[in-house]
């Protein structure tokens, strides 16, 4: 499978933030000057499919977001100053679905993903214990369970996409957010937007989508979470 320009050119421009940004945090953890600040999140995911092909993947159906879960945990390593560099572990799941325009069927394709987020973490500084953040990085995520769910005239049915579903899922989340101190701990709060970079499907693996020419099928994902970090 080969990799376009722009994905190329994001994942290079990243990668050079990311190690700008890990080079001011590091240095302060180093000397100890850094604070290391673990947290959980939780939250909803409004999940979608996207990319050069989705058009003819959802012809003849009415594309809707799939309401997923995310949970997790994290670290940031916080230096002094507005950059801080954070890790995330998440279970998200995403997906799609769909209803068709002249039937009524609904399908839903429920892929679910643990994943690995390493975002450059810019910090407002204000008067208070409000803190405006914005945030940007890029992602791994390995899929855990992968079904696809038909609901026709009253009844369901479901089965397992395991063997369709590419291994690895290479995107990049960019968001804002508000960290509001409360005592001892903080108060997290971040909306994101989760941008897939590579094909969903395998190539070559599903005869129906092969023959219709859909290949380029792409994560897509607005996350909405609270967390505290300690």
């Amino acid at each position: 499978m080969t990799t376009s320009p722009m994905v190329t050119g994001i994942v290079r421009w990243v990668g050079g933030v990311m190690l700008i940004v890990a080079s001011l945090a590091l240095s302060p953890v180093a000397h100890g000057q850094a604070e290391v600040k673990p947290g959980i999140k939780v939250g909803a995911n409004l999940a979608s499919f996207g990319g050069g092909d989705a058009d003819r993947f959802f012809e003849g159906a009415d594309e809707q977001f799939r309401t997923g879960v995310v949970l997790g945990g994290f670290v940031t390593i916080d230096p002094a100053g507005p950059f801080a560099l954070q890790t995330e572990l998440l279970y998200i799941q995403e997906g799609v679905q769909a209803e068709g325009t002249l039937s009524e069927t609904t399908v839903t394709y429920k892929i679910n993903y643990i994943e690995v987020p390493i975002l450059a973490k810019l910090q407002i500084p204000v008067t208070g214990p409000l803190t405006p953040t914005f945030f940007a990085g890029p992602s791994v995520g390995v899929p855990v369970s992968e079904t696809v769910e038909l609901e026709q005239s009253g009844s369901s049915s479901s089965r397992s996409i395991d063997d369709l579903i590419d291994p690895t899922d290479v995107g990049v989340h960019v968001g804002g957010g508000l960290d509001i101190a409360a005592g001892t701990v903080e108060v997290t709060l971040d909306l994101r937007y989760q941008i897939g970079l590579t094909s969903i499907f395998r190539q070559g693996e599903n005869e129906v989508l092969d023959r219709a020419g859909v290949e380029d099928i792409k994560n897509r994902g607005i996350g909405i979470t609270a967390g505290l970090a300690f």
